[in-house]
């Protein structure tokens, strides 16, 4: 692909790379079919065909999930039939929104290298351990949080219009999750540093729905979040980092498997040397890249302390497991780790640089055999769709929905 200049893509290449990224995307699920994925519809459709607007006050997991319910609000617009595929094209939109802003001319002075922008738009798309978080509108809020990062440190538009789509895009993205709590010290920073308007506006607005989330989780964390026992240790800290973060991050499911017994004692090496080299990158790179290592230790501290990973059985020790199913805590952990390997190949000492650039070319050689997602099966959501249109007012109708075992009720 031609590019004009050094670090910016014309109209015409900007959409091309947007399509192609959005294909990739497409392309990581197994199946190409739009379902229902766990809480899409037992909580957000369901919300919204019961509570209508009411729902975007109703909080979910301790905080309120603004986007998700609005997406929900705006499949009601549409056939049930069609509203999967409704779900699944806002959290395809949702997930290549990073995309979009990285590789716009907004950063084109913050990261003047078209190149490296491109490079970690193409990780952030195959990225292994990210099952979870793939094409459904209930885990979209980790991309969201990608996108508000991003608008908090990246310069404003000069368009006044831009300026309110930003603002807007950053409300909704800090009332979608407790992200905006991890954020607000970016915000503030930024402030400090540049001390003009549009920072105090960013910074006014990430505080603001911060502070909004906390109050909920504070009042409803109790009975919403998990009690079970954490089962805290530091083997356990260990293998979590490096089953999920540093190890699986880079072989994926098909070299963690290869690896097989070996895995847990390679933690114990390759944890302690991660965590020095992201010394090393945080000492030798710009502010942006120590922001988001901020970001993403903040993610994984708060996921460690407070997770989602059973209501009954002690919590670490599922988490060790690679590929568990709160893979989620590790998508922007594992970017970070990715984003440091990749400074540091050309930021580091020869041999940090050969070093860096040998785990990502082993991560980019186990692609291909990490790069498609888990298979599910399709529930019989059209015959269930059929069987409600036909019902009586008042029948009730069960509709399964993916992964297995999650499944909601409407009341015709």
């Amino acid at each position: 692909m031609k590019i004009q200049n050094t670090n910016s893509l014309s109209t015409g290449h900007y959409a091309i790379c947007l399509f192609l990224f959005s294909v990739l995307i497409l392309l990581r699920n197994p199946t190409l079919h739009p379902d229902f994925w766990a809480e899409d519809g037992a909580f957000f459709y369901k919300g919204a065909y019961e509570f209508g607007l009411h729902s975007l006050l109703i909080p979910e997991n301790g905080y309120l999930q603004t986007f998700a319910r609005m997406a929900g609000i705006f499949s009601l617009g549409f056939d049930i039939l069609y509203a999967p595929l409704v779900f699944y094209l806002i959290a395809l939109a949702a997930q290549v929104s990073p995309i979009a802003l990285l590789l716009s001319r907004r950063f084109d002075r913050l990261v003047p290298s078209l190149k490296l922008r491109l490079f970690i738009s193409f990780c952030y798309v195959i990225v292994p351990n990210s099952w979870e978080v793939n094409l459904n509108v209930t885990n979209a809020q980790w991309h969201l949080s990608i996108l508000a990062f991003l608008l908090i440190v990246c310069p404003e538009p000069k368009q006044v219009f831009l300026k309110v789509i930003n603002s807007v895009v950053l409300i909704i993205c800090g009332l979608s999750g407790p992200f905006s709590v991890f954020l607000s010290p970016i915000a503030a920073y930024e402030l400090y540093e540049k001390r003009t308007g549009e920072t105090l506006r960013k910074a006014i607005l990430v505080c603001s729905t911060a502070a909004i989330q906390l109050i909920i989780l504070l009042r409803t964390m109790e009975a919403t979040r998990s009690t079970a026992p954490l089962g805290a240790s530091v083997e356990s800290f260990i293998q979590i980092l490096g089953n999920n973060v540093f190890t699986g991050g880079i072989l994926g499911g098909s070299g963690t498997t290869m690896i097989g017994a070996w895995l847990s004692t390679l933690n114990y090496c390759h944890v302690p040397v991660a965590i020095i080299l992201i010394t090393v990158a945080i000492s030798r790179s710009p502010v942006i890249y120590r922001e988001f290592i901020f970001f993403a230790f903040a993610i994984m501290i708060a996921g460690l302390i407070k997770p989602q990973a059973s209501l009954t059985e002690p919590q670490w020790p599922l988490l060790e497991v690679f590929g568990a199913s709160c893979n989620r805590y590790f998508l922007i952990p594992i970017l970070a780790w990715l984003t440091t390997l990749i400074i540091l190949s050309f930021k580091g000492n020869k041999a940090i640089s050969y070093f860096s650039r040998s785990l990502i070319a082993v991560m980019l050689l186990l692609q291909p055999y990490n790069f498609l997602y888990v298979k599910y099966g399709h529930p019989d959501f059209r015959e269930t769709v059929i069987e409600f249109h036909n019902a009586k007012p008042g029948t009730e109708v069960i509709f399964q929905e993916n992964p297995p075992g999650w499944s909601f009720v409407l009341k015709k």
